[in-house]
Formats: structure tokens, C-alpha cells, sequence
């Protein structure tokens, strides 16, 4: 069983039981913990990739919507740079 799967399958069970009342202050804490520090994780990935486009932008004086519409089959249906 993949990863992602059992993981889904834990978050279910667990929100069953929030949804049967069946919770414990530690466990409210250490959820809230959890998706903080998740969040500050994002939110710091968000804050570099945004530097780092500021970056390529101004190294190769081009903006990223000029760079989509010059080279529109560099970017892949997920966003991520085609190489050749």
C-alpha cells in the first residue's frame, strides 16, 4: 500500500472520530501544531519560489507572462520546465 494511501486512510479514520466526538485536548494541540507548521513550511516555499522568479525575471529581463508567450512549449501541462 502506497504512502499516500494509508495516510489518507488514517486522516479518515481520524476525522471520524472528530466527527463522533471521540477527541482529546492533546490531540486537538498536536493537530493544530501540525497544520501550523505545515503551513509556515508552504508559505516559506511560496516566499523562495517568488524570489526566485523575481530572480530569473530580472537576470533575463523578461517577465513570466512575456516568457509564456514566447516560448509557450517550454511549460508541460503540470508547469514544470519541458527539457530537451
Amino acid at each position: 500500500m502506497k504512502a499516500n494511501t494509508l495516510t489518507a486512510e488514517r486522516l479518515h479514520a481520524l476525522a471520524e472520530l472528530y466527527q463522533q466526538g471521540q477527541t482529546s485536548d492533546l490531540m486537538d494541540r498536536t493537530l493544530e501544531k501540525l497544520l501550523r507548521h505545515e503551513a509556515e513550511q508552504c508559505q516559506a516555499q511560496l516566499q523562495q519560489l517568488q524570489a526566485d522568479l523575481v530572480e530569473f525575471e530580472q537576470r533575463y529581463h523578461l517577465s513570466s507572462s512575456e516568457f509564456y508567450r514566447q516560448f509557450p512549449d517550454s511549460i508541460g501541462l503540470s508547469g514544470k520546465m519541458l527539457t530537451h
